[in-house]
């Protein structure tokens, strides 16, 4: 749960910085098509069918003991038995967002160059 955040900014980082090369076709067709409805019947059905389910299933659950202490014994886990595998994803998402950078940065300055060369 630690890095469920980082890994989320991560995410819209790279998306962010790296541009898609999608053109705009022109077989796009604005306005209401027959398939868009198709598409949000099947969704809406999905979501009920989805809820029901959800709704419907008998959930186990266990009693709750709190514990007084949590974060202190996560902090403690984390920087004793799991310090590794810490700093391991630590880097890892450092390197992935440098990374995302270096190719979004790629792509700018190609262009600029060819600009620069056209003039």
């Amino acid at each position: 749960l630690l890095y469920v955040g980082a890994i989320n900014v991560l995410i819209l980082f790279a998306i962010m910085l790296v541009k898609s090369n999608v053109e705009s076709s022109s077989e796009i067709q604005e306005g209401f098509q027959a398939t868009n409805a198709v598409k949000a019947v099947i969704s809406f059905s999905l979501f009920l069918l989805l809820g029901q389910s959800i709704v419907s299933t008998p959930w186990l659950t266990s009693p709750f003991v709190a514990v007084t202490d949590s974060v202190s014994l996560i902090g403690r886990h984390i920087f004793s038995d799991f310090l590794l595998p810490f700093e391991l994803v630590s880097i890892l998402l450092l390197v992935a967002l440098v990374g995302a950078i270096i190719l979004a940065r790629r792509e700018q300055l190609a262009k600029m160059s060819t600009e620069i060369v056209n003039k």
